[in-house]
């Protein structure tokens, strides 16, 4: 799903990784880590995740983008919800998502 989201960014890379995010950073060369925050419960979590980073790495920095207020409510437990009801998801996903979604329920 996040390749479909991001396929018009050129320079964006999905990548993933089984081990702590700081070693991550470390294979990729990041000194940032972004994370996006909805709510102020998201942020005093990820508050906690950037201090064990920064525990791990003194030289990495994390940087909080918040969400636009009309996005704040989305989540995945929504989306899902909003799925299983047969609801439309083109207010809260990105038209490429939807697509591929609905493919998937014809499955």
């Amino acid at each position: 799903i996040a390749e479909l989201t991001l396929s018009d960014i050129s320079n964006a890379e999905i990548a993933t990784d089984n081990g702590f995010l700081t070693d991550f950073c470390h294979k990729k060369g990041a000194k940032i880590i972004l994370k996006g925050v909805r709510t102020t419960k998201d942020f005093v979590y990820e508050q906690e995740m950037a201090d064990f980073n920064r525990a791990r790495d003194p030289e990495l920095e994390t940087v909080y983008l918040p969400a636009s207020p009309e996005l704040t409510d989305i989540s995945s437990t929504c989306a899902r919800a909003i799925l299983d009801a047969g609801g439309d998801l083109s207010g809260i996903l990105h038209p490429d998502v939807c697509a591929w979604l609905s493919e998937k329920q014809k499955d």
